[in-house]
C-alpha cells in the first residue's frame, strides 16, 4: 500500500508514510500551541506558533530568516577554512559548492587581470597565509608549491640494519621518486625488499601456529 497523500512511498502509519506522518503530527501539535506575528519584517502577517515542539522559541517562519547582509552574524561575506580566507563570488568559474573563492587567488586574478586555472597555485612568500598584499603573492604551479612546503628529507646516510641484506646501501625508489624505507623498530632502517621479506615470513609463522 502507498501513502494516501503522496501516494509514492509505502505506508507507515495511519496509510500515510513517515514523512507525511510526521509533518501532519507536528502540524496538528504546532497548531494547540498560541501564535504569534512573524519577526521578518513589519509588512509580513504570516502567524506562526510561540514555540517549536522542542519547546525553543520561534521567531521567524520557515524561509523568513534573514540572509547575507541583513543577518545578525553577517560578517562581510568572508569565512576561514583552514587559516585562508575565502569570499562569496558566486559567478566565478571556479567557484566551490557553496560559492565562495580563495581571498589571496581572487585579488591576484584582480590586480593581473587573469584567470587562474586549477592547477596554479598562489604562494605566500613570507609564509603568512593572511597576508594577501599583491608583492607577497607568486603564482607557481602545483608541483613547485608541494616543493617548497615539502621539501625531500636527505636520506644519504641510511643503510638497511638486516643482516641478511644482500645489499645494504641499495635504494628503492616509489612511482614518484621517492626513496622508500621503513623503521626496523630498534631505531634503524629497513630497505623496501627486507621490509617485504620479513613481512611474508611473519604471515608464514602466523598461518603455521594457527
Amino acid at each position: 500500500m502507498y501513502c494516501i497523500i503522496c501516494k509514492e512511498k509505502k505506508v507507515y502509519s495511519n496509510n500515510m508514510c513517515v514523512a507525511c506522518y510526521y509533518r501532519i503530527r507536528t502540524n496538528e501539535k504546532q497548531s494547540q500551541l498560541p501564535k504569534k506575528k512573524c519577526e521578518c519584517s513589519d509588512e509580513c502577517q504570516e502567524m506562526i506558533p510561540i514555540k517549536t515542539i522542542k519547546g525553543k522559541s520561534m521567531r521567524y517562519k520557515a524561509g523568513h530568516q534573514p540572509k547575507g547582509e541583513l543577518h545578525p552574524n553577517w560578517k562581510g561575506g568572508i569565512i576561514e577554512v583552514g587559516g585562508y580566507l575565502k569570499t562569496k563570488c558566486p559567478n566565478h568559474p571556479f567557484k566551490d559548492c557553496r560559492g565562495y573563492v580563495f581571498v589571496h587567488r581572487l585579488l591576484y586574478e584582480q590586480h593581473y587581470n587573469v584567470c587562474l586555472l586549477p592547477w596554479i597555485r598562489i604562494h605566500h612568500k613570507n609564509k603568512d597565509i593572511k597576508d594577501n598584499r599583491i608583492e607577497n603573492l607568486q603564482s607557481i604551479t602545483k608541483s613547485d608549491h608541494n616543493k617548497i612546503h615539502h621539501p625531500k628529507i636527505d636520506k644519504s646516510d641510511r643503510f638497511c640494519s638486516d643482516p641478511k641484506c644482500n645489499d645494504p646501501t641499495k635504494i628503492f625508489y616509489d612511482k614518484n621518486g621517492y626513496e622508500r624505507w621503513s623503521r626496523d623498530g630498534k631505531g634503524g632502517w629497513l630497505c623496501h625488499t627486507c621490509k617485504e621479506r620479513l613481512r611474508y615470513e611473519m604471515k608464514r609463522l602466523k598461518i603455521k601456529n594457527i
